[in-house]
């Protein structure tokens, strides 16, 4: 599979946003409150990860730095994800039930 041919964790855009859109989305359908998403978007992106990686790179595909504008590009698109969960309509109970 081919890797968009942009540097991870220092293009504003890298082949983990999406996976920042999807963490979103969870946080979304755990009902989390948007200031719940977004105070722990920021303390991770921007007191915890970096100290992470160099602790722990082994857990990080590709245990570089972020730049600052990868780090807000990353919490705006969990923001994304949340904000697209939370406008679709709750699951139908029924549905789940039918076999």
């Amino acid at each position: 599979m081919a890797s968009l041919p942009l540097p991870a964790n220092q293009a504003a855009l890298d082949r983990y946003t999406v996976g920042h859109v999807a963490w979103g989305v969870m946080l979304g359908l755990a009902e989390v409150p948007w200031w719940g998403a977004l105070g722990a978007t920021l303390v991770f992106e921007y007191v915890l990860e970096n100290p992470m990686k160099q602790a722990l790179p082994r857990i990080f595909p590709v245990p570089t730095r972020d730049s600052v504008a990868n780090r807000a590009t990353d919490s705006v698109a969990v923001m994304l994800g949340w904000w697209l969960m939370r406008r679709l309509p709750p699951p139908d109970p029924r549905v789940a039930l039918r076999q």
